[in-house]
This record gives structure tokens, sequence and C-alpha cells, in this order.
């Protein structure tokens, strides 16, 4: 008898929650690429995507030591992905506005002459849909 009632129990909890998914249901989401560049002062011809010759561990490198931050204009929300050799990032997120900012993963100062700490874009997120960003960084090499 214990053992059918707690089957009951137990379906009773799962029927009764399905379909219940508040937060999946308002979630839209942030997707872009950051390109940083130049990453040497002599560009060859035919080298497009890499035209520096870099192995894909040094382009691993240069694009690793950046970082997307993602923060809700609230700032209950804040997620962060450092960057592969992509560059490509996403984040699946409630909606709202945003800020999106790539930052030196170790806080240094990025940009022409170190003007900036960050490169920040504003965003809004909406509901089943993707929000598409690209985001240049100047390293300043000529």
């Amino acid at each position: 008898m214990k053992t059918k009632l707690s089957l009951i129990v137990l379906l009773a909890i799962i029927f009764g929650c399905e379909g219940v998914n508040i937060e999946a249901d308002n979630i839209g989401s942030i997707e872009g690429k950051v390109t940083i560049g130049p990453l040497c002062p002599v560009v060859s011809v035919n080298t497009a995507g890499n035209p520096c010759g870099y192995s894909d561990a040094q382009m691993n490198a240069i694009y690793g030591a950046y970082k997307v931050v993602v923060t809700a204009a609230n700032q209950a929300t804040k997620k962060e992905s450092t960057l592969d050799k992509s560059g490509v990032f996403k984040f699946d997120i409630p909606e709202g506005s945003y800020e999106v900012a790539v930052q030196k993963v170790d806080g240094s100062v990025i940009g022409v002459s170190g003007q900036k700490s960050t490169e920040v874009l504003t965003t809004k997120v909406v509901k089943s849909q993707v929000s598409r960003l690209e985001i240049s960084i100047d390293t300043g090499i000529r």
C-alpha cells in the first residue's frame, strides 16, 4: 500500500509539473563575432582568414586573451565567455536590454594606444529571436 501511495505521489509530481517552464518561455539569444586585428604589420595577399600565417594554437592564444561579457541593464544577469580562434560567441538569455562588452581576460586595456579597457555595445533580446553583433578590436598594429 505504501508503495502504491508513493507511486501515485511521484506521478502526480511528474505530470503536475509537465509543461511548466517559466524561465525558458522568455529566452532569446545574443550571438556574434569578435574580430581582432590587424595582427601583424604586413599582410600577404593570398592568406584570407589568417593573413599573418599564425598556427591554430597561436590564433587561440591571441583570441583567448579576450572575453565577451553580457550584463543585463538591471544587473540581474551577467554571463561571460572566453573567445577561441573563431571569435564567435553565443548566449541564450532572458529577454531584456543588455550591454555586451569585450574585455581582456587579464583586465588590461585594449584598443589603439590603450585608450579603453572595453569595447561595449548595447542590444535588446526578444523572446525566441537572435540579436546578432559584430565587434571589431583594433590592435593598433600598422
